[in-house]
């Protein structure tokens, strides 16, 4: 599904042509400005279809929040799947070693970022906690939001 601007959040199906419908999910804010999820399909879409457009849309925003939702020091933290198995590992090193190797992140984007160098064993701990706790976060929103949607605005008259 592509974003395209929009005020408010006006989920559901409308024919915008002859044989053309616009299926319409979610809303979401960025920078103070509003967007919603919308697929164009030049056939009545079924009930299958739509569904699974909305939740492939609900986990790929679940995974963008997870990727990108996570800001440490004031600086965005990207959660690669490498990154998080390293953040792992540094947990796994850290807990009750105090003379363990200290990692260093790259913090903020590619444009603006920081190398920072961990202090202690007990930062590594704590910010793997604070990782541990946005993954479960999102993933708890994801789970969320597939049991809000209101599938009866989805059906076609």
């Amino acid at each position: 599904m592509k974003k395209i601007g929009a005020s408010e959040r006006r989920d559901g199906i409308t024919q915008i042509g002859r044989r053309r419908w616009e299926i319409c999910y979610g809303y979401v804010e960025e920078d103070g400005q509003g967007f919603v999820f919308v697929e164009e399909v030049e056939h009545i879409p079924s009930e299958s279809e739509v569904k699974k457009l909305i939740l492939d849309q609900i986990n790929e925003n679940v995974k963008e929040a997870i990727l990108h939702g996570m800001r440490y020091k004031g600086r965005t933290v990207w959660l690669s799947a490498e990154n998080q198995r390293d953040i792992s590992f540094a947990y796994t090193n850290a807990i009750g070693n105090k003379d363990a190797t200290l990692p260093t992140m790259k913090l903020g984007t590619d444009d603006d970022y920081i190398m920072y160098q961990f202090a202690d064993a007990d930062e590594v701990v704590s910010f793997a906690l604070s990782v541990h706790e946005h993954l479960c976060q999102c993933l708890a929103n994801g789970r969320e939001e597939k049991e809000k949607v209101d599938w009866s605005k989805y059906m076609i008259p």
